[in-house]
């Protein structure tokens, strides 16, 4: 039921009969959630914002992270490359200056780096920071789920900005522990083979690209980028002694 309540919400603010986003024609709902959680990045970055704002920014980001991941999550992934793929063409003007609104992946991993800052940095956000990164680390753990999808898959192509936040809150000195293990469990599923879906695929070339053998050479590519990071063996070893 849940999956069906998704559906209907998607479909009714979609901006057309079909949620196919590939003529940037997104549902609004998407496009509202990307506008709102830019906005927040903004509102909890920005040293031009009075401290109620930062307030209301955290306040706002929580909820918008969880609707995000909650889609993400649903029928089967359906939903990721819509979310990964609406844009929105408005600016967002805050304290009289005016910003692009990001993509949902972008304001993920600009999260996920907050909670890698030096407590005097991340201060400024109050002690909010390890909380939303742990969340943005969480909801691009469902994002990640199809990357290894040959490109242009949205899954594959925004591991390229995703995986290396994720990279850099597991290494850093700074992310709390659990940080540490919502970034860790989202690089899983961004190297683990695609999960099949729940109703067979009558397309043959659909199968194709889910088949494991076809994507293991993506898979190790993301893999290799891993590895290659600085500490991240030593990191991993630690999360194991945690």
């Amino acid at each position: 039921r849940e999956d069906e309540a998704v559906h209907i919400l998607l479909s009714s603010s979609s901006t057309s009969n079909s949620i196919d986003i590939t003529n940037d024609e997104s549902p609004i709902l998407l496009k509202a959630l990307a506008r709102r959680l830019s906005h927040c990045c903004v509102g909890i970055q920005s040293n031009i914002t009075s401290t109620s704002f930062k307030e209301s920014s955290v306040k706002m980001c929580i909820p918008s992270i969880r609707c995000i991941g909650n889609i993400a999550s649903s029928c089967d992934g359906t939903h990721v490359p819509s979310l990964l793929s609406t844009t929105s063409t408005t600016t967002l003007t805050i304290a009289s200056r005016q910003y692009t609104t990001q993509s949902i992946a972008t304001s993920l991993a600009t999260l996920i780096q907050r909670g890698t800052l030096s407590p005097s940095i991340a201060s400024q956000a109050g002690d909010a920071s390890s909380v939303l990164s742990s969340e943005a680390a969480w909801a691009t753990s469902t994002l990640l789920c199809d990357a290894g999808l040959p490109p242009p898959h949205p899954s594959t192509v925004s591991a390229d900005e995703l995986v290396p936040s994720l990279c850099r809150a597991v290494t850093s000195g700074y992310a709390k522990l659990e940080l540490k293990r919502e970034a860790t469990c989202a690089l899983w599923n961004a190297v683990a083979s695609p999960p099949p879906p729940s109703s067979p695929i009558l397309d043959d070339n659909a199968m194709m690209k889910r088949n494991p053998e076809t994507t293991i050479h993506t898979r190790d590519c993301i893999l290799h980028g891993i590895v290659q990071t600085d500490g991240m063996i030593q990191s991993l070893t630690e999360l194991i002694r945690a």
